[in-house]
């Protein structure tokens, strides 16, 4: 019995075409998750580019408290170098076996009286003028001096002891300024930190809602060719950002 042609033909080409056809709908779908995958990449490099713009943009803003503590934290930095090279200068004139020239030593010790005198902390002055008084008071113990000189060591006294009053004033109002400080640094901070958080929190929604986007748009299209087209178009402002950083 003949066969038809075309009855064979169909036989046979049947299962041909059916497996084409899936091979074909798998290598759609695979080209559809690589396209998606790879929107999914962009989205993830915009979103972490952001935080990261965001992080440092935070850590550069410095609070008007913050940069009041830290000039004065440079301020006892400064102090402590200058008290360090005061140091230095008196080991190297201690040291001198004659190979310093007069003018040398004079260079030198022009140098350390200046750092001494910028150097010197409000509990040093505080130091000093105890100092003072001490050795006034020895004087008046010493029994050698006459009405005169009691009265004007006196009077020496009572300015140092004013000043000393002065001196722990201003010592007491700086602590106080610092500690003010302190407490504003940490409010000011805490109010940044919130409103960074907040910025980044809508940043990261915008950014997941745009990957969404993008994930339906990639999915909505038929072929590899449209997916590219539509990548290609998704990805062009990033691109664009990128050109725009350099």
């Amino acid at each position: 019995m003949k066969i038809s042609h075309n009855l064979m033909t169909s036989q046979i080409n049947q299962p041909f075409s059916l497996q084409h056809h899936q091979k074909t709908a798998d290598a759609s779908q695979n080209m559809t998750a690589q396209w998606g995958a790879k929107a999914a990449d962009v989205c993830i490099s915009r979103t972490g580019k952001a935080l990261s713009a965001a992080s440092r943009l935070r850590a550069d803003q410095e609070t008007s408290a913050e940069s009041s503590l830290r000039e004065i934290q440079a301020g006892k930095e400064q102090i402590a170098r200058d008290q360090d090279r005061i140091a230095e200068i008196d080991d190297t004139l201690a040291r001198d076996d004659g190979r310093l020239t007069d003018s040398d030593r004079s260079a030198l010790q022009k140098e350390r009286d200046e750092l001494e005198k910028r150097s010197k902390k409000p509990e040093d002055v505080l130091h000093e003028k105890y100092q003072q008084v001490r050795a006034l008071e020895k004087k008046q113990e010493s029994g050698t001096l006459t009405d005169g000189d009691l009265s004007v060591i006196g009077s020496q006294i009572s300015a140092l002891h004013a000043d000393i009053d002065k001196q722990k004033e201003a010592i007491q109002k700086q602590g106080k300024k610092e500690e003010a400080l302190m407490q504003q640094a940490l409010q000011e901070r805490v109010a940044q930190d919130d409103k960074t958080n907040r910025a980044l929190s809508q940043k990261a929604e915008h950014q997941q809602a745009g990957e969404a986007i993008q994930k339906d748009a990639l999915q909505s299209a038929s072929d590899s060719e449209s997916q590219k087209a539509v990548l290609d178009i998704l990805t062009k402002p990033r691109d664009k950002e990128e050109q725009g950083g350099k």
